[in-house]
C-alpha cells in the first residue's frame, strides 16, 4: 500500500452499519498491520458489540490492546463468552505488525502476530459468532466512547469462510488482492478511495469520524520512506504529490531543488 491511517486516540474512528458480511458462523479471518508506541493501552483495532443493547453478546466479535499487558479477542455465541489472548510485550514500540485472528470452525482459535503463532484456544470452537445487530467499529469500542486506539493502521482484511492460515507463516508485504472469501479490504491509499474505502468488492464502505487526508500518511509496511523536501524552488513547471513528498518537475536554467530521501 501507499499510505496508512493514523488515529490519535482521542476520538479517531471508522464506522460502518451492520452487515451480514461481520456474521461469522464458520471459518473466518481478520487481519491487518499496526504500528503504534504504546501497546499498554485500551485500544481496539476490531469492534462489533451490541455494548448496552438486547442483543450485546448474541454473537460479538471484538479484538484489541488492554492496558494489563494483554492482547484480547473477544467472540460470543448466544451469551456465551469465550476470549483468546495473549502477553503483548512481545509487540515492539513503534514498529509495524501484522496480526491475524483465525478461526477453524470447530477445531480452533488461533492468534498469529507477524505470522508467528502466539496462541491456539480449543474452547468453544463452533460458536455461531452471528446476530449482534450493531454497527462496526475500527478504531474505538462499538456503542461506545471509549478504548480509542492510538497508533497506526493499514491492510485491514475480513475473510469469511475460510482459515487462512494455520500454521506459521510469513506475512504479506504486497497488498492484497480480493478473493471470493474477501468481505472487507481497506487499503487507505491517496489514489484509490482514501479513508475507510472497501477494496473487496463489496462496497463495505466506512464513515471515518474525526478523521480527514491529514490522518493518512504516504508510507506503510509495504513501502517505506522518508522525504525532507527543506528547499524547493524552480522556475520550470513543476508539481508536488503525496502530501508534497514527491516532487517532480523538468530541467532548467536558474533551478536547484534540495531534497533528501530514504527509502527501505
Amino acid at each position: 500500500n501507499k499510505s496508512f491511517i493514523t488515529f490519535d486516540g482521542t476520538g479517531d474512528y471508522l464506522l460502518i452499519p451492520d452487515s451480514a458480511d461481520w456474521d461469522f458462523p464458520g471459518d473466518f479471518t481478520i487481519e491487518l498491520w499496526f504500528n503504534t508506541d504504546d501497546i499498554n493501552q485500551q485500544g481496539m483495532f476490531w469492534s462489533h458489540k451490541a455494548y448496552g443493547a438486547a442483543t450485546d453478546g448474541t454473537g460479538q466479535c471484538q479484538f484489541y490492546l488492554y492496558n494489563n499487558n494483554t492482547f484480547m479477542w473477544d467472540v460470543s455465541s448466544s451469551g456465551v463468552y469465550e476470549s483468546i489472548t495473549f502477553d503483548s510485550r512481545v509487540i515492539a514500540k513503534d514498529v509495524w505488525h501484522h496480526i491475524a485472528c483465525v478461526r477453524s470452525f470447530g477445531n480452533w482459535w488461533k492468534i498469529f502476530l507477524d505470522g508467528v503463532l502466539q496462541v491456539t484456544n480449543t474452547n468453544d470452537t463452533s460458536f455461531n459468532v452471528s446476530g449482534e445487530e450493531t454497527t462496526l467499529s475500527i478504531g474505538k469500542y462499538n456503542n461506545y466512547a471509549g478504548h480509542y486506539y492510538t497508533g497506526k493502521m493499514d491492510g485491514i482484511r475480513v475473510s469469511k469462510g475460510i482459515a487462512r492460515y494455520t500454521a506459521n507463516f510469513t506475512p504479506q508485504t504486497t497488498p492484497f488482492v480480493a478473493d471470493s472469501y474477501t468481505k472487507l479490504l481497506i487499503q487507505s491509499d491517496f489514489s484509490e478511495g482514501g479513508l475507510g474505502a472497501d477494496h473487496s468488492g463489496n462496497y463495505n464502505y466506512f464513515t471515518p469520524t474525526n478523521l480527514s487526508a491529514h490522518d493518512m500518511m504516504p508510507d506503510s509496511p509495504m513501502n517505506n520512506f522518508a522525504t525532507i523536501n527543506s528547499l524547493i524552488k524552480t522556475y520550470v513547471t513543476s508539481t508536488m504529490s503525496e502530501g508534497n513528498l514527491r516532487f517532480t518537475g523538468g530541467s532548467g536554467w536558474n533551478a536547484y531543488v534540495s531534497t533528501i530521501g530514504v527509502s527501505s
